[in-house]
């Protein structure tokens, strides 16, 4: 049985203007992650499986337990003006995060010099171990004009759920404005490439069986399959790889 949500649901890519570098964990973002992150906030008081439940008429969710949702890809630009080069592409910083300095862990024992000042200066500061290691995270934040993702669903609800909530994408960016998100484009495509993209590659984390059925390549990892992200088993799938790129040609094509 196709229901009515079913019979809007279509292939589409959407394009979002990043303003300050993304913070990844072990995976580059999701749709489907970042969709129930926003879905907590426009569903506020509803459990997570009433949130999910809004998700399934959103997105196309497979008979194998993944939605048809990739991960995110960083979008890289050519472009000339008077004979320069003006084409951006992915950098990478470091992204160093301070954890909640209360009150109590700014005591003169944590962060006072060792012993009396003599002849000698003070020695360097321990960055391998002690309270600054303590303190202090270090990640890697890449920086890019745009990123991408695919889907199969009801791409405009979408659109204006992300464009009404979305602060940011991964690792701190509700906390620190890491990943802030400028303007968002919908664009519609031919085909579903949510799941595997045309050459075969895994866009999304798969189960293993269901890689092997759609003959996707991928990295051999272990991930949890469904939002929320943050909960449940992991379980062996075939990955993409944590960083790709897509080319602002490509991403406007269908």
């Amino acid at each position: 049985m196709v229901s009515a949500s079913d019979r809007l649901h279509r292939p589409f890519r959407l394009i979002m203007q990043l303003r300050s570098p993304v913070v990844l964990t072990d995976f580059a973002p999701s749709l489907d992650g970042v969709l129930y992150s926003v879905l907590e906030a426009h569903l506020p008081n509803a459990d997570y499986t009433e949130r999910l439940a809004h998700l399934d008429t959103l997105l196309t969710l497979h008979n194998e337990g993944v939605y048809h949702a990739s991960s995110m890809r960083f979008g890289v630009s050519a472009a000339y003006e008077n004979g320069r080069d003006l084409s951006r592409t992915v950098s990478v910083a470091k992204y160093v995060r301070s954890d909640s300095m209360a009150r109590h862990k700014l005591k003169s024992e944590f962060y006072a010099p060792f012993g009396k000042r003599a002849a000698s200066p003070y020695p360097a500061v321990q960055t391998a171990g002690g309270p600054y290691k303590n303190r202090l995270t270090e990640r890697d934040a890449f920086a890019a004009p745009f990123v991408v993702f695919e889907g199969h669903g009801e791409g405009p609800r979408i659109h204006d759920l992300l464009s009404h909530y979305l602060m940011g994408i991964g690792y701190d960016a509700d906390n620190a404005n890491a990943g802030a998100i400028g303007d968002i484009e919908l664009v519609p495509l031919d085909s579903d490439i949510s799941l595997v993209l045309p050459d075969g590659q895994a866009n999304r984390c798969l189960p293993v069986a269901m890689a092997q059925a759609l003959d996707a390549t991928g990295l051999n990892t272990h991930n949890r399959l469904c939002p929320p992200y943050y909960q449940g088993e992991k379980v062996p799938v075939i990955a993409p790889e944590r960083v790709r790129i897509i080319t602002n040609t490509e991403a406007m094509s269908a």
